[in-house]
């Protein structure tokens, strides 16, 4: 195991010598294990054998205050995030989303990131795309504004674009707060034909903000056999309402 404790060399039993990372996410609890389970309340709670619970999401009283309905779902994000949602709408996150980069010009590309007071602006200047300390994310041209996000009285933490196509906006203790709601159907990867998942990259263009995603198709070659993939075309998955003009 690594100093810091994050990677373990392992020599497995299936013969392979293995290097792996170590839990990327815990409860920090100590208990005998019984089950994990999703309640219909919107809760995701650890119970020992006894059927005793000893750690939740504390998110059953958030669904009771919002009024919140719908179908409840812990997902195992392909950003290396869980994250609970109650049909489109976020409860509750891990904060594990995969280490963001920079961004720099017009273009952000998956696992990139704008952090409090950071920007990037369209090509001919025109327009730039602010992530705010106040918790918003605004893009203004001059002095018109177009796309502004609720901040809900955030501590601002960072813009994700996620490996799924969503827009996410988080807060400073790794809460989600507001995302694009990019459509799923451009998420679908159940195509033998399609390896790797599809790409997307957000850009500034016509005064709004645009999300875009292109899929893998694998060619042979004829020769060789050898599959690569070419990724084509390019589609708009989502498109920001202008607010102003």
């Amino acid at each position: 195991m690594s100093d810091d404790g994050r990677l373990l060399l392992t020599y497995q039993l299936d013969g392979n010598l293995a290097l792996m990372q170590t839990a990327i996410w815990a409860t920090q609890t100590s208990n005998t294990a019984g089950r994990a389970l999703l309640q219909g309340d919107g809760n995701v709670v650890l119970y020992n054998a006894i059927g005793a619970p000893y750690w939740s999401t504390a998110t059953g009283n958030k669904v009771q205050v919002q009024g919140l309905s719908g179908t409840f779902r812990l997902v195992l994000q392909t950003d290396r995030n869980l994250v609970l949602y109650a049909s489109d709408r976020i409860l509750w996150t891990s904060g594990t989303q995969e280490e963001a980069f920079a961004v720099s010009g017009d273009t952000m590309a998956v696992n990139q990131e704008l952090r409090p007071g950071e920007s990037m602006r369209s090509q001919d200047g025109r327009f730039v795309l602010t992530y705010q300390p106040d918790g918003n994310l605004v893009m203004y041209p001059t002095t018109v504004m177009y796309l502004n996000t609720p901040n809900q009285n955030q501590t601002p933490g960072r813009a994700l674009l996620q490996a799924d196509g969503n827009l996410v906006l988080y807060n400073a203790s790794g809460l989600a707060y507001w995302s694009s709601k990019t459509p799923s159907e451009h998420n679908d990867t159940s195509d033998p034909e399609v390896r790797p998942p599809p790409k997307f990259t957000l850009s500034i263009g016509r005064s709004r903000v645009e999300i875009w995603s292109s899929k893998a198709t694998l060619i042979f070659d004829r020769f060789g056999g050898k599959g690569t993939y070419s990724y084509g075309p390019w589609l708009q998955v989502w498109t920001s309402p202008e607010l102003a003009s």
